[in-house]
């Protein structure tokens, strides 16, 4: 190791050993989580702080699990999800520094396999057109995190959808847009995705708690278990972490709360870290400038009722609170959810890792340190959107019980169980299969395999803990199934032996 690279490391471990800052009040922050996780019955939160390239408060908060004692502490490893979309596009910043692309560059310059349905799109889309989501194309959510395909098949099975909005008039949020970011700096550089953001920036940033996967991740002795709420509130474990067993450019690292310290003093930095210029501060700060409007509807609107707009950079949102520019991204995945936020002109920002999904507790204490910490105008904001949950929650609860009134009980299916069996296909969503067991019916495809409840007919339905009851339509004429719609796909009878 060259003795100037091992005086930096020495030097950067002395700046983070460094006491907290009296700059900010521990207590009052440690107030405001533990409030914001009674009101959201969050069981456990890691919180960390960077001021002034300095980290000034580091602390976990109750739980890993729930009805066990082992406390969430700096060092429990959570999930980020789509937290790891601004991995991928710094280290596309460095190869932009590096002159081995440009954001403006025609994606398949780099990744010849990568297609899509528009032929508008498909001719000019570029690099910043995948990291700002404005290619045209809807989230399909569940192709991404719950499909068949590893990574290279996922991207070339995008080909196949059709755009749900024109070619750059839109900002949708699109995963795989950055699973395919991430397999074109590999073509790039000829190594692997992960191996580029271990080198070129956990090494660095002795980020050494974060991994790639699922099993790297569990396999450390402080890990948090993942949590789930009921429409009833009650709260409890899931069996297992949602499982990444590939490297994921859009959303598969792993880290904890004092690794993340070193990222927000990079992100902070522009690039620097204390001394050292990690990334060159133009390719750097342009993750941080808006390239997308993000319209600024009346749910956004209700959602950050203290901004006045609202625009996507490379990885993360761009907005206004009460005059303060601030810079954010949230990430979600079974269990967990994560919010990284940053305050560029004052120098100070925040990661919050909790173990409970879907929740807005993220959101409520991260406004709850932002106007602590920069002394605006406080609002109970647990109680803002504890409100907004409540009617969402009476609302669903009000279509729940429209929807049973509606049931025709006891109209079986058209036809026999074993004529509902066989194999589905979808350009794009590959292969369903419904198969017979016993004298129920089960549906499988990529990660879903659940039993199919009757409905109403030829409409059943199949429950999935995480996105609920899901529609499953069969469609059938002249004595015999044709098709079926599943997540909005038309999935087209094989005909096999």
């Amino acid at each position: 190791m060259p003795r100037c690279f091992r005086l930096w490391v020495v030097l950067s471990f002395m700046v983070s050993a460094q006491p907290l800052m009296a700059a900010v009040d521990e207590r009052q922050v440690a107030a405001l989580v533990d409030a914001a996780l009674a009101a959201w019955s969050v069981p456990g939160a890691a919180v960390v702080i960077v001021e002034n390239d300095q980290v000034v408060y580091l602390r976990g908060h109750g739980l890993r699990r729930i009805g066990e004692p082992a406390q969430v502490t700096p060092d429990t490893i959570f999930p980020l999800a789509s937290c790891s979309k601004p991995f991928t596009s710094t280290l596309l910043a460095m190869l932009v520094e590096e002159n081995r692309l440009d954001w403006d560059d025609h994606v398949r310059r780099h990744l010849d396999y990568f297609k899509l349905a528009d032929p508008a799109a498909d001719a000019n889309v570029t690099i910043r057109d995948l990291l700002a989501h404005r290619t045209g194309l809807a989230p399909h959510d569940e192709l991404w995190y719950r499909g068949p395909f590893r990574r290279e098949e996922l991207i070339k099975r995008l080909a196949f959808l059709a755009p749900a909005k024109s070619f750059r008039s839109t900002m949708q949020y699109q995963s795989m847009m950055y699973t395919a970011a991430g397999l074109l700096a590999e073509t790039v550089m000829g190594q692997r995705w992960e191996t580029l953001i271990s080198k070129r920036l956990l090494e660095p940033l002795q980020m050494k708690a974060t991994t790639f996967t699922t099993a790297e991740a569990i396999q450390a002795a402080d890990v948090a278990n993942p949590h789930h709420q009921r429409l009833d509130g009650t709260v409890f474990v899931l069996p297992r972490w949602y499982e990444y067993a590939v490297p994921d450019p859009a959303g598969s690292i792993n880290s904890n709360a004092r690794d993340l310290g070193q990222w927000l003093r990079l992100q902070l930095g522009q690039g620097k870290l204390g001394e050292r210029q990690i990334v060159a501060t133009d390719p750097f700060v342009e993750q941080h400038l808006p390239q997308t409007i993000i319209r600024f509807d009346a749910n956004a609107q209700t959602l950050s009722p203290d901004s006045t707009y609202m625009s996507y950079g490379f990885g993360w949102v761009i907005q206004d609170h009460q005059g303060e520019k601030i810079i954010s991204h949230a990430g979600s995945i079974d269990g967990f959810r994560v919010h990284i936020t940053l305050v560029p002109q004052r120098k100070i920002g925040w990661a919050i890792l909790a173990n409970l999904t879907h929740t807005r507790m993220n959101l409520a204490l991260s406004n709850s340190l932002l106007e602590k910490l920069l002394g605006l105008k406080e609002r109970d904001w647990n109680q803002y959107y504890g409100r907004l949950v409540e009617k969402a929650k009476a609302q669903e609860k009000q279509t729940i019980a429209s929807r049973d009134r509606q049931r025709k009980l006891g109209l079986k299916p058209t036809l026999s169980l074993k004529d509902y069996v066989g194999f589905y296909s979808d350009p794009a969503y590959g292969t369903l299969e419904v198969r017979a067991v016993g004298m129920e019916l089960r549906l499988r495809w990529g990660q879903m395999d659940f039993k199919l409840n009757a409905f109403d007919r030829d409409l059943m339905t199949v429950d999935d803990p995480m996105l609920g009851e899901l529609p499953v339509h069969f469609q059938v004429r002249d004595g015999s199934v044709h098709s079926v719609n599943f997540l909005d796909r038309q999935f087209a009878r094989e005909n096999r032996p």
